[in-house]
């Protein structure tokens, strides 16, 4: 009977730490589960979930992984505003691009802009006429290969590449349709760029 107890009570021992280390299973992870649904997580400092366990090598490895879900959902958050506010901007600077080619459109004076690359960017359709410039049919956008007079280009470019706003003036010789030279005064000024600080 005494080994029989005995053996019972070695038994009863073994199952008490079975379930406690169930217990334990289950609580970390429902408490994992916690922290991989919460949209909003403390790091130590702040108000922490309930930890549920009370061992210290587990509490550290517990408070490691929630301070490294917190600056990850953090930097998260951070990206997501970024990339909110540059939507915002790209949309802004669009329409400010929209409303100058419409402008642009209606001047009965040749109009062209170029980028920092000395790229055509703009041209509206009276200067599309004057120096043959369809860009509907190319994909190239080099000042150099769409525009003809040299002297205009070296006008652009070296207006372009002065620091600080800059206007210049010139005459260049242009041929019209028929083939005949006109002389134009020509005025190029530096400005800059939509969306720029």
């Amino acid at each position: 009977g005494m080994l029989g107890l005995a053996v019972i009570m070695s038994g009863s021992a073994v199952l008490g730490m079975m379930s406690r280390g169930h217990r334990a299973h289950d609580a970390v992870r429902r408490y994992f589960s916690v922290l991989c649904k919460s949209e909003t997580l403390g790091t130590s400092g702040d108000t922490p979930l309930e930890l549920p366990v009370a061992d210290e090598t587990w509490l550290t490895t517990f408070r490691e992984v929630r301070d490294a879900l917190a600056h990850a959902q953090q930097h998260s958050q951070e990206l997501e505003q970024a990339h909110t506010a540059l939507e915002i901007r790209a949309r802004r600077n669009e329409s400010r691009a929209q409303r100058v080619e419409s402008i642009l459109a209606g001047l009965p004076e040749p109009v062209l802009a170029i980028n920092e690359y000395d790229e055509l960017v703009l041209s509206n359709a009276s200067a599309n006429r004057l120096l043959e410039i369809d860009l509907r049919s190319t994909e190239e956008r080099a000042l150099t290969q769409l525009v003809r007079c040299e002297r205009l280009v070296e006008l652009l470019t070296e207006t372009r590449r002065r620091k600080g706003p800059v206007q210049k003036t010139a005459e260049v010789e242009l041929p019209d349709e028929e083939g005949r030279q006109h002389w134009y005064s020509v005025t190029a000024r530096s400005v800059r760029a939509m969306g720029s600080d």
